[in-house]
């Protein structure tokens, strides 16, 4: 009998043992995820809203066609993988045994995710939290904040004009600064150049990150440098605006694979 209450004894142990392991372990867990979650949140701005829309560059012709239809560059098309990866996935390791779970709470619960084609006219941009994705030409939310007068950077050649061409090449792979004591200071160096960028719009009360390169390529490697960097950013620059200028080695041939890219120059704004 007392072998019997012995082993009993045991058991009860055992298991009160592995129910607060389990418990201390999800607070853990719990806690982890709460700490990212608020930094992650309070970086991309989008404690407010709870709605992002990534707008891709839309190839589509101003003078040709149906004013709905829309055209992506393979390239930026890339964007829609590295925004799931950034939004769809915790940003720290987890043990796989609780990896799924956590993963299933971590941000899309949170937000409503859409990736459009931008617009055929400024008139026609949502005003929301969202990732602008390429340069002016073919990028017509790009072009009405290059209008407002609110990036820091710009590629040389961006207008705020629409071009009756999205082919025509009007753009220098050399970046401009817009505003400052340095405006009108171009960034040297023989690169495919690349800005990412975090504006305050504060008309509409959202934040606009900008991923604009001289070409889709570049457009896309900006995007995948914010996806990979951004607690780099977000621990040197906190929660407010900037501009990173960058770029990678300079060649006719677009990119194949990403390629971390040089920040040539950064400032906080």
């Amino acid at each position: 009998m007392e072998v019997v209450v012995g082993m009993i004894s045991d058991i009860l142990v055992n298991v009160i043992a592995d129910i607060i392991f389990w418990l201390g372990l999800g607070i853990i867990v719990w806690l982890a995820v709460r700490i990212a979650q608020f930094r992650f949140m309070g970086f991309f701005g989008l404690q407010t809203h709870g709605k992002l829309i990534v707008y891709l560059s839309n190839l589509w012709q101003p003078t040709t066609g149906n004013p709905k239809s829309c055209v992506l560059s393979g390239h930026e098309f890339r964007v829609t993988r590295s925004i799931n990866s950034l939004f769809g996935e915790t940003p720290f390791r987890l043990p796989s045994l609780v990896r799924g779970l956590v993963d299933s709470f971590w941000i899309r619960e949170k937000l409503s995710i859409t990736v459009e084609a931008s617009p055929p006219t400024t008139k026609q941009v949502k005003f929301t939290d969202m990732i602008v994705v390429g340069a002016t030409p073919k990028n017509n939310v790009r072009r009405y904040y290059l209008g407002a007068g609110l990036p820091y950077l710009a590629i040389v050649g961006e207008q705020a004009e629409p071009l009756d061409d999205v082919f025509r090449q009007v753009l220098t792979s050399r970046v401009r600064v817009m505003k400052g004591e340095q405006k009108g200071k171009d960034i040297p160096g023989e690169y495919n150049f690349a800005i990412v960028e975090k504006i305050c719009d504060e008309e509409h009360g959202t934040t606009v990150f900008m991923c604009a390169g001289f070409r889709g390529d570049s457009s896309w490697a900006a995007t995948e440098y914010l996806v990979r960097n951004w607690r780099k950013l977000q621990k040197k620059f906190g929660n407010k605006t900037l501009a990173v200028c960058v770029g990678v080695p300079w060649s006719e041939e677009y990119l194949d694979t990403y390629e971390e890219p040089k920040v040539v120059a950064s400032f906080p704004i």
